[in-house]
């Protein structure tokens, strides 16, 4: 995940935690991990956050669920051992017996301190922030349901950027049709076999399904009678192709009627 810019984002009002939620965001703007481990755009922003919000003792019960959370190649959740053999091929280098005092540390025997390049090293192996180790668990939780609303938000936004792109392309194409009949020809030649090939499809399906070789054989009869029109109901859930769809637009008169997901862009139902 590329590191965002920086900016100061506003808790949704729901929120019990307007404060802590402000800063978490805040981190998740300036805070990414990518596959070799972690991104800051901003080294002192994100310092003065986790200097007065980050405590190391939150690290040691986000260590042990994070550790938990992965598997090996035998679907086993990392061990402790696990969890030093990867900090040491990652060049932090670290016994079993270290990951256990790091998980440890609120016990009065034991505990062991966590210097910044063990934490940056724990952040790389198990691919999460540094902030998520540091931070209170209630705060990487809020910040992974913003990092949600903002990747739907983008997902939305996406959605409007393409279907302008769609859009665009039938005009262009209706341009072209207008002016040749051939064109046209072709596109409604194709439209005939695609929509042809897709009832056959479905109608296959439908006589396949049929629960004995009676009904098998009336399934058979009914598409036979006309291919073309299956009976009511049966093409429910078989949505046509894209290329379908975009034949159909071309060729009609009417405007083109926005997809079900442009209309929630734009807030409709």
């Amino acid at each position: 995940m590329a590191a965002a810019s920086s900016v100061m984002f506003t808790w949704p009002p729901w929120s019990d935690h307007h404060k802590c939620s402000a800063i978490v965001v805040r981190i998740g703007a300036i805070v990414g991990t990518n596959s070799e481990g972690l991104i800051m755009e901003s080294w002192q922003e994100v310092s003065e956050l986790i200097t007065q919000f980050g405590d190391e003792r939150n690290l040691a019960g986000r260590l042990r669920k994070l550790r938990e959370s992965k598997v090996d190649e035998n679907g086993r959740p990392w061990s402790q051992e696990e969890l030093a053999r990867r900090m040491t091929a990652a060049g932090y280098p670290m016994t079993h017996t270290s990951v256990w005092k790091i998980e440890n540390a609120d016990k009065k025997s034991g505990g062991r301190s966590v210097p910044i390049g063990e934490a940056i090293g724990f952040a790389r192996v198990l691919g999460v922030s540094l902030a998520e180790l540091l931070l209170p668990e209630s705060a990487v939780t809020e910040l992974a349901v913003w990092r949600a609303f903002q990747d739907a938000t983008e997902a939305l936004n996406e959605v409007r950027r393409q279907w302008a792109v769609y859009a665009g392309g039938i005009e262009r194409v209706r341009a072209a049709v207008a002016e040749s009949s051939g064109i046209r020809s072709r596109i409604a030649d194709y439209l005939e076999s695609a929509e042809a090939d897709r009832l056959r499809q479905i109608g296959d399906v439908w006589i396949n399904d049929a629960d004995d070789e009676t009904e098998r054989r009336t399934r058979a009869q009914l598409v036979a009678q006309d291919p073309r029109r299956l009976p009511a109901g049966v093409e429910d859930g078989y949505a046509p192709t894209p290329a379908i769809v975009a034949a159909r637009h071309v060729l009609a008169d009417d405007p083109i009627a926005p997809s079900i997901l442009v209309k929630i862009s734009e807030g409709g139902a």
